[in-house]
């Protein structure tokens, strides 16, 4: 999925960091988009330098039965 920033287009994206516009409780939150299965000290090291309050696993119609371990791994 292409991406595009001011600084140009971008396909490799891993992480993108924006609001939540979907109508849950995270509505409005800002939020660290995370694309496919990533390393979980990764996406806390991620989260915390932008100061995210949310994290979204499967950004871009990622999400895939790999995700669980992450998720179970995150909520710890």
């Amino acid at each position: 999925m292409e991406r595009i920033y001011t600084s140009g287009t971008k396909t490799d994206v891993t992480y993108f960091t924006g609001f939540e516009v979907e109508k849950t409780p995270a509505y409005d939150m800002d939020t660290l988009f995370v694309v496919g299965p990533q390393p979980v000290d990764e996406i806390i090291d991620q989260a915390e330098h932008f100061g995210s309050q949310h994290i979204y696993l499967g950004a871009n119609q990622s999400f895939h039965i790999d995700l669980r371990f992450m998720v179970n791994h995150l909520l710890k």
